[in-house]
């Protein structure tokens, strides 16, 4: 399926009247059941702003024009609302493909909220053809350092300054997840005025402590985990900046210590799959690592639930592009507001922006990228589990959930208008 551009689409400005509560067009690449927090938050957004009344429209990208729609579950929920339109990939490189369907429905609302960096080469020609929009953008933090927009570039570091340039130049506001990324992009040139930070995000509903019919002990015999011992719990992509190696190495040391069996479930996949498996291998009698594959969003927080205390040991990982470099990082860690939402104590290492999710001491800890710390942290973290827990949940239910979060756009919207 292709899409054509009438011929007349580029040729004069359509103005467009914001209203009191101006209303919203969003534009999306994936959504659960991808995993990530990019996915998460679109899924979110679009529940939100439709049940109130806010979203106009929702773009959403399937892979490819004329692709196969049989992994078409891959954009759930959106999938069939009568609110959401297809686009496809190639709207990455042609903003007229992107433009048509926002020319259809631009006349409901003038907010376009980008969930994604890949259209921000599309930025300059909305703003000519409709100048009275209003355009957002989400980042997650390591979008914009890896700047995967070919074509635009010889070089990342190139690239990260076109997208710069335009964000600054074209785009109203810029909404980032941490005031960690905020200072990466400062230094790249972004201006701090078109920044906003906006942290968190968790549905505390369903992410809640256990008890009434989902006890902990019911819970652990559902997933068939262990009842009288300790589990720590990591839902994680095994790739380097995550270093899942160093994890382990500090149960390990937690477990020689402990003297007792204790448990480590990790919930993921990727290419450092084997050689942690084979890490694990070489732990102490008692220190058992149990390896489950991604777990579906919609059954994640049953393993929070489950769990004593969660654990991360993300770095500052060197990425080479090929044609230059990008240092990848935890720049927010949504895991760690759903391990507070479930009021579970979280451990890590100190990278990027974990140390503003973390109340380092009152809801977990933040360690030193060492693991004889980070295991001492562990340890101290199943001491102080019910003070460390408690925090947790009201420290998620004041600050990170969803309805939080976007009271802070509400509020970023109409500052705009």
């Amino acid at each position: 399926m292709s899409i054509k551009k009438p011929a007349s689409l580029l040729e004069k400005p359509i103005a467009c009247t914001a209203t009191k509560k101006s209303r919203i067009i969003q534009v999306s690449d994936f959504s659960p059941p991808y995993f990530g927090g990019m996915e998460s938050h679109a899924a979110e957004f679009f529940r939100h702003f439709a049940a109130n009344g806010r979203l106009a429209r929702s773009l959403v990208m399937f892979p490819s024009a004329g692709a196969s729609l049989e992994g078409a579950q891959s954009v759930q929920p959106f999938l069939g609302h009568p609110r959401v339109s297809q686009i496809f990939s190639e709207s990455i490189h042609k903003p007229e493909q992107l433009m048509l369907p926002v020319r259809n429905y631009l006349e409901l609302g003038s907010i376009l909220f980008f969930n994604s960096m890949y259209w921000v080469r599309c930025f300059e020609g909305i703003k000519k053809q409709y100048p009275s929009a209003r355009i957002l953008m989400r980042s997650g933090g390591n979008d914009i350092m890896q700047s995967n927009i070919f074509g635009k570039g010889g070089n990342v570091f190139e690239r990260q300054r076109y997208a710069v340039e335009q964000i600054n130049a074209h785009s109203d506001a810029l909404i980032v997840n941490s005031n960690y990324s905020m200072a990466r992009f400062e230094a790249l040139g972004m201006f701090p005025g078109k920044m906003r930070v906006v942290s968190g995000g968790v549905d505390t509903a369903r992410f809640n402590p256990p008890g009434g019919t989902q006890s902990k002990d019911w819970l652990r015999a559902s997933l068939g985990l262990p009842m009288d011992s300790p589990i720590f719990f990591s839902a994680v992509r095994l790739v380097p900046f995550k270093s899942v190696s160093s994890t382990i190495e500090a149960f390990g040391i937690f477990a020689s210590e402990f003297g007792k069996k204790a448990f480590l479930v990790i919930a993921g996949s990727g290419i450092e799959l084997e050689k942690l498996q084979e890490k694990a291998k070489a732990l102490p009698a008692n220190a058992v690592v149990i390896f489950i594959p991604p777990v579906p969003p919609s059954q994640i927080h049953l393993h929070f639930m489950a769990s004593d205390v969660y654990v991360q040991t993300p770095v500052y990982s060197i990425e080479n592009t090929g044609s230059g470099y990008y240092v990848h990082t935890e720049t927010m860690g949504r895991s760690f507001c759903e391990a507070a939402s479930c009021g579970v104590p979280s451990v890590s290492f100190n990278s990027g922006g974990v140390s503003e999710i973390i109340l380092h001491g009152k809801t977990g800890f933040v360690s030193g990228h060492d693991t004889g710390e980070f295991a001492g942290y562990m340890a101290a973290s199943l001491e102080r589990r019910n003070e460390l827990s408690k925090n947790a949940r009201e420290y998620a239910l004041s600050t990170m959930s969803w309805g939080s979060v976007f009271s802070k756009y509400e509020a970023i919207f109409d500052g705009l208008q």
